[in-house]
């Protein structure tokens, strides 16, 4: 079996040169940035924007991460854009982005931000007990590639939010509430996040998690509490990234509710002893 590499760097702090050193060396350590990200292809740039929060409250991805993927974007002539859909955009996306501190990034950086309720959604077909088909935003279908860019925190439900929970954000608006009611307890959750990550799987050149900061206890939002990770980790492998992510959180991947429907379907590598790690001691 091929190994996954996975790259981690410790990082104490947002502080620009820093996280972006961290970032340019996860990302190299998957090869030639070159042969990864194609000149001239439109690559979404996938945050966590959870909802209207600032970067200090450690709930969102940071800006600092995401300017640290924008640069890497455009060194290697593609053009980033950069999307989510938070639990409360019908409300008013523009104050999530602003609070989030993703307006200013954006506008300083000149990417566009993309309104996953906005630009219209499309139905696709998935394989679960309860659902058959579900809404997706025609973000992911619009652009030639995904780069994601999770924020790494515990989650009541869940256990942990980490990189393969994050493409939940692809569903828009209140059909993320919807789904919830129809996938009730978390194994049958899972197993719907579980088809999300196939279909976006395609697509996915890496996924580098923010986990500078983050939290702990009741996530992944104001119940939980702030801590320091001081992490910045990365893989093509999503799923072996956040099998990687749990060892480091002392929790154990064998049977792991979001892990578990994951390896059934072949959408990843749960087993740590084939993950070539290259990086820091993080601890």
């Amino acid at each position: 079996m091929l190994k996954t590499i996975v790259a981690a760097y410790n990082c104490n702090s947002y502080d620009k040169d820093k996280v972006y050193n961290c970032v340019e060396k996860i990302v190299k350590s998957f090869g030639n940035i070159a042969d990864i990200i194609k000149p001239n292809s439109k690559i979404l740039i996938k945050l966590n924007l959870l909802s209207a929060y600032t970067p200090e409250q450690a709930i969102t991805t940071h800006p600092e991460i995401a300017r640290a993927i924008i640069k890497i974007v455009k060194k290697a002539g593609a053009i980033p854009v950069m999307g989510d859909s938070p639990g409360n955009a019908m409300k008013g996306i523009e104050n999530v982005w602003e609070k989030t501190g993703m307006l200013q990034l954006a506008k300083e950086e000149n990417v566009e931000l993309i309104n996953f309720e906005a630009c219209g959604c499309v139905e696709v077909s998935v394989q679960h007990p309860k659902i058959k088909q579900i809404y997706v935003t025609k973000a992911i279908m619009d652009c030639d590639a995904i780069i994601n860019v999770p924020k790494l925190k515990t989650h009541t439900f869940m256990g942990f939010t980490c990189g393969v929970k994050n493409f939940y954000g692809i569903i828009p608006g209140e059909r993320k509430v919807e789904y919830h009611k129809l996938a009730p307890t978390p194994k049958e959750f899972a197993y719907l996040l579980a088809e999300i990550y196939r279909m976006v799987k395609e697509k996915l050149l890496f996924t580098v998690v923010d986990g500078v900061e983050g939290l702990e206890g009741n996530g992944p939002s104001l119940s939980g509490q702030k801590r320091s990770y001081n992490i910045i980790a990365g893989s093509q492998d999503t799923v072996m990234l956040d099998s990687f992510i749990l060892g480091k959180l002392g929790i154990k991947t064998k049977n792991n509710m979001l892990l578990k429907p994951l390896k059934e379907k072949n959408l990843g590598d749960t087993d740590l002893q084939n993950m070539i790690y290259v990086g820091d001691n993080v601890a």
